[in-house]
């Protein structure tokens, strides 16, 4: 267990050393890549699959899982803030 435990910290500080040292042009691609999992990126992908869809037939099946993924996702998650109270940085008291 000892040695897992090494070897997980061992490749975090790997790779927080890689991820800080890096040249500045990865960076920006980093950044562009990282906005491709954003929500805007994602409804965008889903409703142009839904267009694609109404000319492509075999496009309906995946694009309805798709919206369908992304709305039981949405919904997800709107029932876990409302229920879930975060306490703000800003509100902590010491």
């Amino acid at each position: 267990m000892d040695r897992m435990k090494d070897w997980i910290i061992k490749q975090d500080q790997q790779w927080f050393y890689v991820c800080n040292t890096r040249p500045k042009s990865l960076i920006k691609f980093s950044n562009w890549i990282t906005h491709l999992g954003g929500a805007t990126f994602t409804i965008s992908f889903v409703l142009t699959m839904l267009f694609l869809s109404l000319y492509f037939p075999s496009f309906h099946l995946p694009a309805t899982i798709a919206a369908g993924s992304l709305t039981m996702s949405h919904i997800i998650v709107v029932c876990v803030e409302k229920n879930c109270k975060k306490n703000k940085t800003l509100f902590i008291s010491s």
